[in-house]
């Protein structure tokens, strides 16, 4: 696994739970 992989996986987990925070 390259880590680019993982800085995506990273940032794309940060997304959701921002947006979890905006939704609630």
């Amino acid at each position: 696994m390259s880590d680019a992989t993982v800085y995506h996986r990273s940032d794309h987990l940060a997304k959701i739970i921002t947006g979890a925070c905006l939704v609630a």
